[in-house]
């Protein structure tokens, strides 16, 4: 518990720029939606040929997203003390990364 204190004071450092600990908590509200995703990501196994390996290491890398978003947080944080620019522009790539993900996912469906 005091690890988890200590990364979320690291978080929202009030030496960090309004806008920088603004969009930190944008993306920590991303982890209210997880129970979300849960029951959406089971409607995955609907089909009747959908028991692949591959539906569930989906179903697994998907549900697992705030296990890696919190180490992305902190570590861009970190990123974020000693170079602003990379730290600037990380946060911005995972979210295009996520989109594009989604955009994908969605196209694919369509094809």
């Amino acid at each position: 518990m005091q690890m988890l204190r200590s990364v979320f004071k690291e978080l929202f450092s009030r030496e960090l720029p309004d806008w920088f600990r603004v969009m930190n908590f944008g993306m920590l509200l991303l982890v209210l939606l997880w129970p979300f995703v849960l029951f959406m990501t089971i409607v995955m196994f609907d089909q009747p040929d959908s028991g692949t390996t591959f539906n569930y290491v989906l179903f697994f890398i998907i549900n697992a997203y705030p296990f890696y978003l919190l180490p992305i947080l902190y570590y861009n944080t970190k990123l974020f003390q000693k170079n602003r620019l990379l730290g600037s522009v990380l946060p911005v790539m995972v979210a295009l990364a996520v989109a594009g993900a989604f955009l994908l996912m969605r196209l694919d469906a369509y094809l």
